[in-house]
């Protein structure tokens, strides 16, 4: 009988699959959702915002196209470096604009949560993230200032 109960409490397989496909659809709307709203405004609206913000309306489209939080783990990389945020904003503005865009369009989001949630991301964030340069600068007080001439974003105006 205890067995029983025990089964009635956990969900079952059905209802997890179920509620994943429920997940992966609201995100697919969503998305679509955003990109829908830059095709309600003119290619001069789109290129007067992409403008004051530092990127083309490409980038901007590409961004928008991300989810809500999309490079949240580059906050959670600082904590595990032991980087203050502030510190990246005092060196240049470009260049934490450039590693949030970085982020937010990066393809190792599943390592990284991995290994933020292992606790070797410290150890092993070069091997996989896009913003490893700057963030060796930053993470090693013996280095260098970040150059802003190292902005590895593309065609940035």
């Amino acid at each position: 009988m205890p067995n029983h109960t025990r089964q009635q409490s956990r969900p079952s397989a059905v209802k997890l699959t179920v509620d994943a496909i429920a997940n992966w659809i609201n995100r697919y709307r969503d998305t679509l959702n955003r990109h829908n709203e830059f095709e309600k405004i003119s290619p001069d609206q789109l290129m007067a915002m992409a403008r004051d913000i530092g990127i083309t309306p490409t980038q901007l489209r590409a961004l928008a196209s991300k989810r809500p939080g999309a490079a949240d783990l580059l906050q959670k990389l600082f904590v595990a470096l032991n980087i203050d945020p502030k510190k990246l904003e005092k060196i240049d503005v470009r260049i934490a604009r450039d590693m949030h865009w970085l982020c937010a369009t990066c393809n190792n989001k599943t390592r990284c949560k991995h290994e933020l949630a292992a606790g070797t991301a410290a150890e092993n964030f070069r091997e996989f993230c896009p913003n490893a340069i700057d963030l060796g600068a930053l993470f090693n007080p013996n280095a260098e200032a970040c150059d802003s001439s190292k902005s590895k974003t593309p065609d940035t105006a």
